[in-house]
């Protein structure tokens, strides 16, 4: 999932010109993002992009991930 979103948002933003703002879809580059900006600097990919987008991008991520966690725990909890 993480690879594959990687890729199919690089090729959107890159290839079909969609606005940087759809690289928040990438959970791996939103990651990346979050130190320089603790930092005050930007990098080239995110330049169009707010400094309040990729945090909350990047909680809203982290969320899903715990998410997908209590779930299966609780399938296999239940077993």
């Amino acid at each position: 999932v993480l690879l594959g979103a990687a890729i199919s948002v690089g090729l959107l933003v890159e290839v079909a010109e969609f606005s940087s703002t759809f690289r928040l879809l990438d959970p791996l580059a939103v990651a990346l993002e979050v130190p320089p900006r603790l930092f005050g600097d930007r990098t080239v990919e995110f330049d169009d992009v707010s400094t309040w987008q990729v945090a909350l991008a990047n909680v809203g991520w982290a969320a899903a991930g715990l998410g997908v966690i209590v779930s299966r725990y609780r399938k296999l909890a239940a077993v």
